[in-house]
């Protein structure tokens, strides 16, 4: 059959991660037990929402497909594909029953999804045009991690108010908007922070490299 699901994690903040609330709604929802102890899933639209202490983040996900293999009673499997904006997504979460809490490792995979147009999971992609392409993994054990990294290619920055204000500063125009082949980043979010890393973007007019990290405290340390 089909329906409508929704999960809703309340406000609970964990240590030092900066997570307060996680809301996961699915339209359409349509399970089949035909090869048990593999179940397949599908929905037509999945919207996730996180909240944390500074920011709401919010995703789309269009025509989902999930399979969850249940046969090993303490090892469980999911694997799972959808369309992300005009790009694809695909990953897969390992759960190990064998402790209390399951010990859970995912990877997910991002390809050619327009830049800007994710500016509902982050602000700042808003300023960023091109095609974006990535990777991450998430763990609980042996503490909360999360890291990864992104690409875009072939595209363009404007309007990033640190880069209006260089390009006042020195007289020099083209930083308002920053053409390049291609740019990439890094991230990483644990109980003792979170933070930008490998920032590299070269262009013709100039080339870019970074890296930033927000603390316990809110102690942030920069580098540009």
């Amino acid at each position: 059959g089909s329906s409508d699901i929704s999960f809703d994690f309340l406000k609970k903040k964990i240590s030092n991660l900066p997570l307060e609330e996680f809301t996961a709604g699915l339209k359409d929802l349509i399970l089949s037990f035909q090869q048990y102890p593999t179940i397949t899933a599908s929905a037509k639209n999945a919207e996730i929402f996180c909240r944390t202490d500074s920011s709401d983040y919010k995703a789309m996900l269009q025509y989902l497909g999930l399979v969850i293999n249940f046969k090993d009673p303490i090892s469980k499997f999911a694997e799972f594909e959808s369309r992300f904006y005009d790009g694809k997504l695909r990953g897969r979460v390992l759960i190990d029953m064998s402790q209390v809490p399951p010990k859970i490792t995912s990877y997910l995979r991002i390809k050619n999804a327009t830049a800007n147009k994710l500016k509902d999971i982050m602000v700042h992609f808003s300023k960023v045009h091109g095609k974006l392409s990535g990777q991450m993994r998430f763990r609980n054990f042996p503490d909360l991690n999360l890291k990864g990294g992104l690409i875009v290619n072939n595209g363009y920055i404007e309007d990033f108010e640190f880069l209006k204000w260089l390009s006042g500063f020195f007289n020099l125009p083209k930083l308002k908007k920053i053409e390049f082949p291609r740019a990439t980043i890094n991230f990483s979010a644990d109980a003792q922070g979170a933070g930008l890393s490998n920032m590299k973007l070269v262009s013709s007019d100039v080339a870019l490299g970074g890296a930033y990290h927000l603390g316990t405290n809110n102690m942030v340390a920069s580098k540009l």
